[in-house]
Formats: structure tokens, sequence, C-alpha cells
């Protein structure tokens, strides 16, 4: 599996995993892609200067699918992933698909919350 960059003309950021080299787009109609991660950039002012932050986020919280296509049409660019980028992506999903603890009882208060209002 290849962890990849790719940059879609809706202006996201993505990293994914693919067994797509990514190589020659130009022949492909689509690509597919598992576990993207949209990345946000924050810059933060710090000491006179601005730090810059990245937050990771599901690309696609609601797909039971592992597998998703994307139409290389709406492709802008793809590179490989730097080493502790993908360090950071690689942690960022394991951590999500760790159990939480006692999350069955948070979504009964979130649904018995929703039904009393």
């Amino acid at each position: 599996m290849n962890c990849k960059f790719i940059k879609l003309n809706t202006g996201d950021d993505l990293i994914v995993s693919t067994l797509d080299s990514l190589d020659d787009l130009d022949s492909k109609k689509y690509i597919e892609i598992s576990r993207p991660v949209v990345i946000h950039s924050i810059r933060v002012p710090h000491d006179g200067g601005v730090i810059e932050s990245y937050i990771m986020k599901p690309w696609v919280k609601m797909v039971k699918d592992e597998v998703i296509r994307i139409p290389v049409s709406s492709i802008i660019t793809t590179g490989n992933v730097l080493e502790v980028a993908e360090k950071h992506y690689e942690e960022f999903l394991a951590a999500d698909t760790a159990p939480v603890e006692g999350i069955e009882d948070m979504e009964d208060e979130i649904i018995d919350d929703i039904l009393d209002n």
C-alpha cells in the first residue's frame, strides 16, 4: 500500500492509502483510495512569528466502503508523502480505529438529548 498526497480541485488536501503509484493519471478515469484523511493548515502567531500546524480529519466520515473511487478529473496534483507526515497519518488512523471506552453510553445520551428536544 502506498501513502500518497492528493490535491483536489475542491481545495481539499488529502493523505490516502492506495495500491496505485499515481504515476500515470492521464491513462485513467478513476483511482481507488482507502482511509482518506483531509489535512487542514492552521497558522498561529507565536513570539512575533507564525507557527504553522496541521489537523487531520477523516475525509468521508459516514462511508462503510473500504475503497473509494475518485475521478482523475478532480485531481490537481499528487505526490509522495514526507516520512514524518506518513508517521502522523498512521498514528491518526491507529487512534481513530481504537475502541473508545463508554462510547455506547455517550451515543445513548446524544440520542436521548436529540429526542428530548
